[in-house]
């Protein structure tokens, strides 16, 4: 028990007493600006603005160190169906109860 107190002990000490940085709120704050921006035009399935979200996403990944899943391919995309029942053909907006 001694052992204990007198090697872990300090050593607990010095680990909880390290600074522990989070999120670095600009960075966030970049990625969420540049994914809502226009130039992914909202992240669209209509037009290639998915596709460039896709990429920017990817090399974010990449950039920061984040390794591709084994599991797809060593790729950073995964590709699921999407029913066509999604796309939406015509739609009636309202606002302020005028169309």
């Amino acid at each position: 028990m001694k052992l204990f107190i007198k090697i872990c002990l300090p050593i607990a000490s010095i680990i909880f007493c390290l600074k522990v940085s989070g999120q670095d709120i600009q960075y966030t704050r970049m990625i969420i600006e540049r994914l809502a921006s226009q130039e992914f035009a909202g992240r669209s399935i209509a037009d290639s603005g998915i596709f460039k979200a896709a990429s920017f996403i990817e090399n974010q990944f990449r950039s920061n160190g984040v390794l591709p899943l084994a599991q797809l391919d060593n790729n950073y995309k995964q590709c699921f169906p999407v029913s066509s029942s999604l796309s939406i053909t015509a739609a009636d907006i309202k606002l302020d109860g005028k169309e």
